[in-house]
């Protein structure tokens, strides 16, 4: 915030580059799930995600039984992806023009990002861990945890920096000391 003029917001760097990778990086995702099974291995569009192949062994959520089977929740989640893909860019603009708005629009965002990667690891965990379990533990926490873990931890940090912002604010404006 500036004292000497109308608020504004500069997030740093971290918080930035954390939207814009999470944000590429999600359309990349998308792109997997809702072109299946193009851009799946033998898919004339497998190249462009020639990782998946892997991740597709680790997770089944996103292997070819999967998709085989009409498992929905992969490409739910991935339309999930859209609303929040233009929260990230909208924040970044927000961000750009150094508007206060962009705090609540992180916050709606990063609040979607981490709830919505808590609902797929609880699907697993509930089912008896039926898409990963299959892994050795270090594989699990390899390639499933800890790259899938960032999207829960990273997400939750900015969610409460954000929500300290924003009561921060509503306190000054009700020139209230407490919640």
């Amino acid at each position: 915030m500036n004292a000497t003029g109308p608020p504004v917001y500069r997030p740093p760097l971290w918080v930035k580059t954390w939207f814009v990778v999470s944000t590429l990086l999600v359309a990349w995702d998308t792109g997997y799930v809702l072109l299946r099974p193009r851009s799946m291995k033998g898919g004339d569009l497998s190249a462009l995600w020639a990782p998946y192949e892997l991740y597709g062994l680790v997770d089944k959520v996103y292997g070819p039984d999967a998709w085989a089977s009409g498992y929905g929740f992969t490409s739910a989640q991935a339309l999930m992806n859209i609303p929040e893909s233009i929260l990230n860019m909208l924040f970044l603009v927000l961000s750009a023009r150094e508007s206060p708005v962009a705090i609540l629009v992180g916050f709606l965002a990063v609040v979607m990002t981490s709830w919505k990667t808590v609902l797929y690891w609880l699907i697993d965990q509930q089912s008896g861990w039926s898409y990963t379990g299959h892994n050795s533990l270090r594989d699990w926490i390899i390639l499933f945890a800890i790259p899938n873990g960032a999207w829960i931890v990273v997400p939750s940090i900015l969610a409460v920096l954000f929500g300290m912002q924003i009561a921060r604010s509503l306190r000054v404006g009700a020139k209230a000391k407490t919640l």
